[in-house]
């Protein structure tokens, strides 16, 4: 059996923080809190927290100036707490309502609920990631490991777009010769063949100039012939010898063929030019391939966002929400019916602010509002309204209050009662 909601049936404060006597019966759902700022509001609400949430909650001096002891008395029915304060530290009594103790009554209350006295216009005007945070918490949803998943994957992709980004303008600005030869050509190739070329080429001027020389010698040796008679014979057997030996020179050159030098030249002009088309064209194939490998790992790792997303929607699917519409954008924030939680009008900010109060707490039913003067009289019905679906009891802290069924605290008691110690009746829902 499912043990009944906890609220406090009687608040009693003596010497704490700024109260001097306060002793509180609430009757109804909404306990509101008036009177002027400094007077002792405020103290009512941090003692009841100081009470149930031990040291943590317990400021450096929490006993009123020129007091020895405070004492807070928060009767849940069916537990009371009552804790001391004193200026060496603070005792603590939890009983049952058969007056049984609780040895370990710390440990007891931090059993019964996680956190004291929700307030739901706090958790309405926290930062979008302390609202997130505060959601998980209360519904025990550990997202960490995926979102710092996300968090990698798509800090990863947005390098390698960058990346792939910068390589396609360089792959842009590249040159690329659709008349390029397929591979270098080697200059060294095509210089030994032109200085084999000219070799022959040079071989073949001496002997065209020898020739020349031979016949010259024949011309020479005819004329002596006609000037030198006494000279005939050895001039006919020298014009003879001439006369051989210049014909097969003559026969030799003229059978010769000049190679074509122009051509290896001019291939060789072209050999850098065409190298350069090939070299181009290298880096051109290059940064396509880098270009279309980033393509790909920007492609495998939006996939990975994919499937991190899904896993995250799964597992944010699973857990229940205490309200409908309630979830998480992709960024982690909370959103409320798909839009921002911010979006959200008071009373929807109100109404899930309440059941994120009822979830964190589901054994003890007590909401601070503690800035009430910002709600207007719809929102304070509003409420009122929530407070009583969900069997919760609402502390509210309301300086410009004018209901007649509020509680004034004055100068740490409440107003009108002798010496703040009657118990007073809190504002109905």
């Amino acid at each position: 059996m499912t043990p009944a909601p906890l609220t406090i049936k009687r608040l009693s404060i003596r010497d704490v923080l700024r109260v001097s006597v306060v002793e509180i019966t609430p009757d109804g759902h909404v306990v509101t809190l008036g009177g002027k700022n400094g007077a002792g509001k405020s103290s009512v609400l941090n003692a009841i927290e100081m009470a149930l949430s031990g040291l943590r909650a317990v400021p450096p001096k929490p006993v009123r100036q020129g007091a020895d002891q405070g004492r807070v008395v928060v009767d849940l029915g069916d537990i009371i707490v009552e804790r001391t304060f004193t200026a060496s530290g603070s005792d603590l009594v939890v009983k049952a309502k058969d007056g049984a103790r609780y040895p370990k009554p710390q440990a007891m209350l931090d059993a019964l609920f996680a956190s004291v006295a929700f307030d739901p216009l706090a958790f309405a005007r926290m930062e979008p990631a302390a609202q997130a945070e505060t959601l998980r918490r209360v519904l025990g949803l550990n997202l960490s490991a995926l979102d710092a998943d996300r968090q990698l994957a798509f800090d990863q992709r947005t390098e390698v777009n960058r990346d792939g980004k910068a390589a396609k303008a360089r792959l842009d600005a590249a040159v690329r010769h659709e008349d390029a030869p397929g591979s270098l050509v080697d200059p060294g190739i095509l210089a030994t063949e032109l200085e084999r070329r000219l070799g022959v080429q040079r071989s073949n001027e001496a002997t065209r100039q020898a020739a020349r020389a031979f016949a010259d010698a024949r011309d020479i040796h005819k004329a002596n012939v006609a000037r030198l008679e006494n000279e005939l014979e050895k001039a006919r057997r020298a014009f003879a010898a001439a006369t051989e030996t210049a014909l097969i020179a003559e026969r030799d050159a003229e059978s010769l063929v000049d190679p074509n030098v122009a051509e290896i030249r001019a291939s060789l002009a072209a050999a850098e030019d065409d190298n350069a088309k090939v070299r181009a064209n290298t880096a051109h194939a290059a940064l396509s391939a880098e270009v279309d490998a980033l393509r790909e790992r920007s492609k495998a790792l939006s996939g990975r966002l994919d499937d991190i997303a899904a896993a995250r929607a799964a597992r944010i699917a699973a857990v229940p929400f205490p309200v409908p519409g309630l979830s998480f954008a992709e960024d982690s924030t909370v959103t409320l019916n798909g839009l921002p939680f911010e979006q959200a009008s008071t009373a929807e900010q109100l109404r899930v602010s309440v059941a994120l109060g009822v979830a964190s707490n589901p054994r003890l039913r007590v909401f601070f509002v503690r800035d009430g003067s910002l709600l207007d009289a719809d929102n304070l019905r509003l409420v009122a309204e929530l407070a009583r679906e969900a069997g919760a009891q609402v502390w509210l802290e309301d300086a410009r209050s004018t209901d007649p069924k509020a509680i004034i605290i004055s100068d740490g008691t409440v107003q009108g009662a002798d010496d703040g110690q009657v118990a007073l009746p809190g504002v109905k829902a």
